[in-house]
């Protein structure tokens, strides 16, 4: 058979290759295991996140957590649970914890813990917020609190890249302040624009 310039386009095609037997001594770029540890890891906070949304829509029967619109900054057609974080965090800490089974120093690190005590912090926060609506100043100095504690813990804004030349920027103490902005700014953007429907 000869050998044509369809054969060798369809041979020098990078999927072809995956058919071919010296695909062998091809060394792949990818650690499949560590791919199929993490690829767990995203299936089980999926599967936590859709069977707490679901579970929520059946079963919450309190009036707190539900959000039936006041036909100024919300103008949703159906009441809407306001506690629709509480199945996203389930899967964030379930997924946190699968997570530690895997062979990765970083996985086990002090600003991991950090991380998920204080996003804990937070999110414990927005959840009595919603529920019984604390006080604007309460809830923004706990916001500050814990943006403190999260620069002390190493969660930081300290360095300023430069696209252009490459270099970066030290921060110095404003990073303290750039990072508490960051976080206390955020939640609440977020929560002046979850209005449109719900």
């Amino acid at each position: 058979m000869p050998i044509t310039l369809e054969i060798l386009d369809l041979l020098s095609y990078e999927p072809a290759r995956l058919f071919l037997p010296m695909t062998a001594l091809i060394e792949f770029p990818w650690d499949l295991a560590r791919l199929a540890q993490y690829g767990a890891v995203v299936a089980v906070a999926f599967a936590v996140s859709f069977g707490g949304i679901v579970a929520l829509r059946r079963f919450w029967k309190f009036e707190q957590g539900v959000d039936a619109g006041d036909g100024i900054r919300k103008h949703q057609s159906t009441p809407i649970l306001r506690v629709g974080g509480l199945p996203i965090y389930g899967a964030f800490v379930v997924s946190f914890f699968f997570a530690l089974v895997i062979p990765e120093k970083e996985s086990e690190s002090l600003v991991s813990y950090a991380f998920l005590i204080l996003g804990s912090a937070i999110f414990l926060l927005g959840l009595l917020d919603d529920l019984f609506h604390l006080p604007a100043k309460l809830k923004f100095l706990a916001q500050i609190a814990i943006a403190v504690a999260a620069y002390s813990c190493g969660m930081r804004i300290d360095i300023i890249s430069n696209p252009i030349d490459s270099g970066s920027l030290e921060l110095g103490g404003f990073g303290l302040v750039l990072t508490v902005f960051w976080f206390v700014a955020v939640p609440n953007l977020i929560n002046l624009i979850d209005g449109m429907d719900g």
